[in-house]
């Protein structure tokens, strides 16, 4: 695991009772206990002045920690010793490398010197730490991005060189030398310190799998196949930190490994042996990765070319048996055991088919649940060892699995639905913000519950077995929820969306494999899944009617709606691959999606029936009890009414398939077994239920008893579409019983009897509309009777007519004649209907708690499949902690390999000084991130300068750098004025809703030599990544002390305004030089001597403006983009008719019809890169007049969501048709943002298509 997972006990190695604070030996004075209080010393540009005390071996431990504390001050700031700023920018600092390397090479030397020569223990083990964190903070600041700055400092190579070996070789020597085992601990974990990272990129070699795995669980990340900025920035600085733990793995432990590991079986406490754990894992796992004929049992005297100078397999047998086990087994200390059981999880998947790993993985799973019995623990931890402890349970007995998975299911449950986290990161979580506060909440429970429920989907294949264990788990999981008067709780509402969702993911991927071909049945498998499934569906039958009423019209995108869509999924599933829905016939897949109003979960149910008719209905013969479950689900309809009109319908119109599916299978099963026996029986009564259930009187009633008519402003009711479609619902309503009628019919032939009449008595009664009260004449006259007569002439003619005994069962023609299915248009006239905030919480949070079951379901389904039908991309581990291969349509991480790098942009890189000017100053601007602790991704506006001193001579008073920024205020633009009265605001109100303009500068107070150069790095706040204007930078340089030379006669003293260049005054100067012949280079004064001291001024030198690009503040939009690349279009959906702003649609043409203007191209790398990673892989879809060709989806780096659609209208004669891209958004400021300036918007176009460029 990485540093911060197992970090040792700071009491234990300051305070051990063993060894004494000063020389070693001798009783310790209880004063040396006291922590001392230190000031907090003022920031330096040169810290050798502290470094007295590292070098002498008797120093006080105070002075000691005060010199350490000014080094990691320094190390992490570095050059600049004065910093103003007028707003809070994330960060700024300026590096002189010349002497920033001098002075780091000096610190390490002293650091070094006080580790193993200082007398007192306790500023060994600072010196340690101090060393780690200033070697690790130094190595990231000199690695500065090759594709940014083409010059490199040779005395940066040598001190790269000495942080990753010289210091590590150090650090090593104490390790195996010092006779202190809390110095030697202190030394290996300061090792990890220098070289382990939270934020590694997930794949690579050095890569923590268990971490990122218990991080994706517990706090709800992204997936790995997710597109982010990582694929924009210059440079990720994970990279560099990835290759200094190479390198020190390679080339300093690995060949030492064996006497570490010796060393640290030696620890007299164990928790200086926990400390050391996490580095050591580390580097094993390296070993066991970079040399792998070693641990495939393969010859020695065969395979001698394979085999390394290390033989790993011996190297991790002795770290699990002398070091990891005997803490699992003995250990009384929970943070040590804990930090035994990750290094064992860790190994254990590293080398899965060792003997040891069954044991490490039962130990670790005791382990991580003891340690959650703790009632104090901080939501974090505990979220963590749950995510642990579910990890370990993959790979444990199923019978022991299911026991342990039943303990953490009760915690689980007894813990808050979300969680707060910064408002600083790049998360898809749901953004809070209240007077000026904002912050990010995540769910807790659900990537919990999610892996608990794949622990039986994927992990075994035993159906029978797998079934038992999974009912126990489920039912003690609803037994630890408590239900409010019939009411379900959120958690319940969780579990069904869980358990119902990746029940239906697991069932799909037996019909498609992940790259979209027809997957191979594994029928072992696809038994377990109809058992699993089965029990979810009878398990959450009372779940239908959950969800309150609302008008009929209104539209619910809670958690209890996914919840019950999910549950309809299953079922359409589950009933198709028993054979008892037939897509070709069936009317909830064909017609019931028509009958519903528009809702954002429901339309989805179009696209399961557009999968389930690619594949045939499966013949495993009609099971009896799916006829029990429909009746209840239907009695739940009758007896109490179901809240959900959508769920009504649905269920309602399955339960018809249903029957009508059961009844022809069992005639047809009859007519092959034995000819005219009469055995079967018609289920008489489920079929009245049915036909009394869809009485088209009664669902119109429930219609019109629920809607709310709306009203215009005005107080005028406006038009709605409750009519047309409570006429798609009597059709809907009309077949499905004229099927069962036609049915009965067809069985009265077969087997004859008076059951088929009184059946087919019912459905006539029942098409029979009459009006009354709540039906007023027209509505039946208008709606009802004209469908339903027809089905009862159809009905009579079938009864009347037919051969006696046939096998032929006719069908509604309503079902069979072709349906085109209708969903609410992307594009339209009307503007977005209004949205409360919590209404719109409530949907993203339901919308993220899905995208978090999908991604997890998803990369249980790469873990456990092939990527082709034939060949296994790797030995699948039990542990699934290995990210796995993906189709490279759907890995986000293959977009950061195309386009040009940053150095080749004009637009995000300019020189912004004079060919005369005595420095040269160049600005970057691009998207940066920053490692975080808590591995959360942080991106920010990076914006760099380097300043190069062209003169021949040195600036010996150092040199004064600012930077201010302005919002570029639109100019003359018909078009942008349009804009800004689309979204109701002027210009002037556009500028004030924008973060205000800063200035910061620093100092640097050294020499700058001929030729040197300085780089000054600032990190800007998020709130400038939506400004609603382009944000113009004005680098300037200020010289301090430049000596005043006499002004010669004559000139003219002229001075110009900084922005337009403009005169604004002149004055002539009067005469100051020589008149008698002496040096004009000398000031004289009145008596003709020369003056005593000379004058000095300060020189400010102002750069260019640079203007940031813009789209420099967005990035993919993490709630369409969770899953994969692809992205997913319900999200966007959702999204889209929820923006509270649009634009009128930005018209465009075609670069050949650009020709009557002047071509200016735009080479922007960075922009097509972020605009690529944002577009929805989406076929499109039908529009009112034209086509919806493509979508995009970005979100802000401060929170705000922008799409746009890309659409096509239709052809019109011989006019083409026309083009044009449609923005919305949550923030005016950001919208407007890209469309405030011709330049803008070409640019915005520009990153988007290629090939078009906006109309005049």
């Amino acid at each position: 695991m990485s540093a911060q997972v197992a970090t040792p006990l700071a009491s234990n190695q300051l305070n051990d009772e063993n060894q004494n604070a000063g020389a070693g030996t001798g009783k310790r004075d209880e004063s040396e206990l006291i922590q001392p209080e230190l000031e907090f010393p003022a920031r330096t540009s040169d810290p050798s002045s502290c470094l007295t005390p590292l070098r002498d071996d008797q120093s006080a431990y105070a002075s000691v920690a005060k010199a350490c504390l000014q080094l990691c001050q320094f190390a992490g700031h570095g050059s600049n010793t004065i910093f103003q700023d007028t707003t809070n920018n994330a960060s700024s600092d300026l590096f002189h490398d010349p002497s920033y390397v001098t002075s780091i090479s000096t610190c390490i030397a002293a650091l070094q010197e006080c580790m193993q020569s200082h007398k007192d223990r306790r500023c060994r083990i600072l010196a340690c730490e101090t060393l780690a964190i200033v070697a690790r903070s130094a190595y990231a600041r000199i690695r500065h991005s090759p594709l940014l700055y083409s010059v490199r400092d040779p005395a940066v190579n040598r001190l790269e060189d000495e942080i990753g070996t010289d210091v590590t070789v150090a650090l090593a020597t104490v390790v195996l030398d010092d006779e202190d085992d809390g110095v030697s601990a202190s030394a290996m974990e300061a090792i990890g310190t220098l070289i382990l990272s939270s934020s590694t990129i997930p794949g690579t070699v050095v890569h923590d799998e268990l971490l990122y795995q218990i991080q994706s669980i517990a706090f709800g990340r992204s997936s790995p196949y997710a597109p982010t900025l990582r694929a924009v920035v210059d440079e990720d600085p994970s990279i560099p930190m990835a290759e200094l733990q190479i390198r020190v793995q390679e080339n300093v432990l690995s060949p030492r490994l064996l006497q570490i590991l010796d060393r640290i079986s030696q620890y007299s406490d164990t928790a200086f042996v926990a400390a050391a754990l996490p580095c050591v894992t580390a580097c094993l796992i390296h070993i066991v990765r970079t040399t792998p004929a070693t641990l495939s049992l393969m010859d020695r005297a065969v395979f001698s070319k394979r085999w390394s100078e290390v033989d790993a397999r011996n190297l991790v047998d002795t770290a699990v048996n002398a070091l990891v086990l005997p803490l699992l087994q003995t250990s009384t200390d929970g943070a040590v055991a804990r930090a035994a059981a990750l290094s064992g999880l860790r190994l254990a998947n590293a080398c899965p088919h060792t003997p040891w790993a069954a044991i490490i993985n039962q130990y670790s799973a005791v382990v991580l649940c003891e340690d959650l019995m703790e009632t104090d623990l901080p939501l974090e931890q505990k979220l963590a060892g749950l995510a642990a402890a579910v990890i370990a349970c993959r790979a444990l007995p199923l019978a022991e699995r299911t026991a342990r998975l039943v303990f953490l299911v009760q915690q689980l449950v007894k813990l808050p639905a979300s969680m707060s986290i910064s408002s600083s990161v790049s998360t898809a979580g749901l953004l809070i913000s209240w007077q000026g506060w904002k912050g990010y909440r995540l769910p807790t429970r659900v990537g919990l519950f999610t892996e608990m429920a794949l622990c039986f989907f994927v992990d075994d294949h035993d159906s029978s077995a797998a079934s038992d264990h999974f009912e126990t788990f489920l039912s003690a999981a609803i037994q630890n929820i408590d239900d409010d008067e019939g009411s379900l709780s959120p958690i319940k509402d969780e579990m069904l969306l869980v358990l119902a969702t990746v029940a239906l993911d697991i069932g799909r991927s037996f019909r498609l494999a992940p790259d979209g071909t027809p997957a191979s049945t594994n029928s072992e498998a696809l038994k377990k899944w109809f058992y699993l499934s089965w029990s979810i569906l009878r398990a959450f039958v009372p779940s239908v009617l959950s969800g309150p009423k609302l008008a009929y019209l209104d539209e619910d995108v809670t958690l209890t709606t996914a919840g019950l869509t999910a549950y309809v999924q299953l079922l359409q599933d589950y009933l198709h691959g028993v054979g008892l829905l037939e897509p070709s016939t069936s009317v909830s897949l064909k017609l019931a999606t028509n009958a519903c109003p528009p809702h954002v979960l429901w339309d989805r149910m179009m696209d399961s029936a557009a999968l389930l008719s690619k594949f045939e209905t499966s013949d495993k013969g009609p099971p009896v009890a799916t006829t029990k479950l429909m009746d209840e689900l239907v009695a739940q309809e009758l007896h109490h009414g179901v809240p959900s009109h959508h769920m009504r319908l649905f269920l309602l119109t399955l339960a018809a398939d249903h029957w009508v599916q059961y009844m022809v299978s069992a005639a047809q099963s009859d007519f092959e077994a034995v000819t005219g026996t009469g055995t079967t029986s018609l289920n008489v009564k489920s079929g009245k239920d049915i036909i009394t259930a869809l009485s088209p009187q009664r669902i119109v009633k429930i219609i019109y008893a629920s809607h709310v008519p709306i009203v215009n402003p005005d107080g005028r009711p406006k038009r709605d579409s409750v009519k047309k479609l409570a006429g798609e619902t009597v059709k809907m309503c009309v077949a499905c019983i004229e099927n069962i009628a036609l049915t009965a019919v067809g069985w009265r032939r077969r087997f004859g009897g008076s059951d088929a009449k009184q059946l087919i008595s019912a459905a006539v009664a029942s098409l029979q509309a009459k009006a009354d009260d709540m039906l007023s004449e027209e509505i039946v006259t208008t709606i009802i009777l004209p469908v339903s007569e027809a089905a009862i002439r159809r009905i009579q003619s079938h009864y009347e007519s037919g051969p006696e005994g046939g096998t032929e069962f006719s069908l509604s023609e309503l079902v069979i004649q072709p349906v085109k299915t209708k969903i609410k248009p992307l594009i339209s006239s009307t503007k977005p209907a209004p949205v409360s905030i919590d209404a719109f919480q409530r949907g993203f949070w339901m919308q993220l708690c899905r995208q978090i079951v999908i991604s997890r379901t998803r990369h249980a389904i790469y873990s456990s499949t092939t990527v082709d039908s034939n060949v296994y991309a790797r030995a699948i581990s039990p542990m699934r902690l290995t990210i796995p291969p993906v189709n490279d349509a759907r890995d986000g991480r293959q977009l950061g390999t195309f386009g040009n790098p940053l150095a080749a942009s004009d637009v995000w890189v300019k020189s912004c000084s004079a060919a005369s000017d005595a420095t040269q100053i160049t600005m970057a601007a691009t998207p940066q991130r920053l490692l975080r602790l808590d591995g959360e991704d942080e991106f920010r506006i990076g914006i760099f300068i380097r300043i190069f001193n062209m003169t021949a001579i040195d600036f010996m008073e150092g040199i004064c750098l600012e930077v201010s920024s302005t919002l570029c205020e639109p100019a003359d633009d018909t078009v942008g004025k349009h804009f800004a009265e689309s979204l109701n605001m002027s210009f002037g109100e556009l500028m004030i809703e924008a973060p205000l303009p800063f200035s910061t500068s620093t100092v640097y107070r050294q020499e700058v030599k001929a030729g040197d150069s300085l780089t000054w790095a600032i990190a800007l706040g998020q709130e400038y990544s939506s400004s609603s204007c382009a944000l113009e930078l004005r680098p300037s340089v200020i010289y301090p002390k430049m000596n005043i030379e006499p002004e010669e006669s004559g000139l003219v003293r002229v001075s110009l305004d900084i922005n337009t260049g403009a005169t604004v005054s002149s004055e002539s100067v009067v005469e100051t030089g020589s008149k008698s012949g002496e040096d004009d280079f000398l000031i004289t004064s009145e008596n003709g001597s020369q003056a005593d001291t000379p004058k000095f001024t300060k020189v400010v030198v102002a750069g260019d403006l640079f203007q940031l690009p813009p789209m420099a503040g967005l990035q993919p939009c993490r709630l369409v983009f969770f899953v994969d690349r692809c992205g997913d279009y319900e999200a966007f959906r959702f999204l889209w008719f929820r923006m509270t702003h649009q634009l009128p649609p930005v018209k465009l043409e075609r670069k050949d019809q650009e020709e009557s203007r002047p071509q200016q191209e735009i080479n922007d790398p960075i922009s097509k890169k972020i605009a690529t990673m944002s577009k929805l892989n989406w076929p499109g879809e039908a529009i009112p007049g034209g086509f919806a060709a493509s979508a995009w989806a970005f979100s802000t780096l401060s929170g705000h969501h922008i799409l746009c659609i890309f659409a096509v209208s239709d052809d019109q004669g011989n006019n083409p048709g026309r083009q044009a891209l449609y923005f919305r958004s949550d923030s005016r400021s950001a919208l407007f943002a890209l469309v405030s300036s011709p330049l803008s918007r070409k640019a915005v176009v520009n990153a988007m298509l290629r090939d078009l460029v906006p109309s005049a």
